[in-house]
Parts: C-alpha cells; structure tokens; sequence
C-alpha cells in the first residue's frame, strides 16, 4: 500500500534523521537536500507533482524575544490568510495546528486550484522557539494523515 508520496513504492519509506537549532526530525529521504537555508530557517520540497505548494520548513526565532513573523495567536491566523481550523495532540506531546483558507470575504481564493492547508506545530528549546510548518493540499493530507503525523511525532528535543 502506497503512502502517497511521490516514487513511493511501500510503508517502508526511507526516513533520515536531521537536526535544526536544537531539535531532532526524521523526513523521506527522496525529499534530499533542502530547498533554502539560511541561519534562521530551513525548507525541503515535498516533491508533490500539482499547482499548489508544497513544502516542510522550520523556522527558529529567539526565545527572549520571540514573536512569530506568521501566526497571529490572537486571531489564531497564518500569514492572515490561514485561519485555525482544528487542533491534534501528538505522541511527543506537541500540539499540530491545522488550518485552512479563510472564508472571510476580502480574502481572494481560485476556487479552481485545489485547496491547501497549513499544518503547524510549535517547539521550545533552551534558547529558540522553532515553527515547524507543513504547507500541503487538503486532499493530499486527508489521504496520507498517518505517514504527515509520523514526521511530527519524530521531533525531538536534543
């Protein structure tokens, strides 16, 4: 049984462990090398054939002055076009937020492209607090929960 990612053959995807800023992850190895990186954050492309995005990156900000430059916790919004639909608790006891597009009037959405998701998930280290994002199709989500969920569940703290 596929999982759903691209040149997926069986469950027994090749996982590989990398670290950021004081956190642990395990990601499909065919996602390779990442597709930006700078000192403060770091993405990998999901390889995902399709119109929309679709892309896994962390971003780390400093504890002492931490303030999200995406989420706005008061109006529960990403990038103010995501709103907070749902959230699930994880097996290493982080929390994933998960949010669709906005159905408020001034935001402009093509109802031909299909939607996409924002699945977030905040860690706290000694001295960062690190913005673990997923920018994926719903459909693609829905229909591979388990396999998303399981890089989630690998973050780890060093």
């Amino acid at each position: 049984m596929a999982i759903g990612l691209v040149g997926c053959n069986s469950n027994e995807e090749k996982f590989v462990q990398k670290e950021f800023y004081g956190i642990s992850f395990k990601i499909p190895a065919e996602w390779g090398e990442p597709a930006g990186e700078s000192k403060d954050n770091i993405a990998y492309s999901l390889g995902l054939n399709g119109p929309t995005t679709s892309i896994f990156y962390i971003y780390a900000f400093p504890k002492e002055t931490y303030k999200s430059k995406f989420y706005n916790e008061e109006e529960k919004t990403y990038k103010g076009v995501f709103e907070l639909t749902s959230e699930e608790n994880l097996n290493n006891k982080l929390k994933l937020k998960i949010m669709n597009v906005s159905n408020k009037d001034y935001i402009v959405r093509d109802e031909s492209s299909p939607k996409n998701l924002i699945l977030l998930s905040f860690v706290e280290t000694k001295d960062h607090v690190l913005e673990v994002t997923m920018e994926i199709p719903e459909e693609y989500y829905e229909n591979n929960k388990k396999f998303i969920h399981s890089i989630y569940n690998s973050i780890r703290k060093k």
